[in-house]
């Protein structure tokens, strides 16, 4: 068991899924007011949006505010809700 993620999750996690601890600081992600996000699964903490299937730490962690493109975004950038 990794953290708190039953087995049966964690042989679905693919290289490069960010799984996050409940103690990382999420509190300045652009992520939670942007119309993209979406919580892909409650259990394993995964965070996912429209332009990434696995948001880069960066942007969650709030040090990137997604406002410019980043490689690998498709062309979509934050947009409030």
């Amino acid at each position: 068991m990794l953290g708190d993620i039953p087995d049966k999750q964690i042989k679905d996690l693919e290289p490069g899924d960010l799984v996050l601890d409940l103690s990382m600081e999420l509190m300045d992600a652009p992520c939670w007011t942007c119309k993209h996000y979406y919580r892909a699964n409650h259990v394993g903490n995964l965070y996912r949006c429209k332009a990434f299937k696995k948001i880069p730490a960066n942007i969650l962690s709030g040090k990137n505010n997604h406002r410019k493109p980043v490689d690998g975004d498709g062309g979509i950038q934050y947009e409030k809700k």
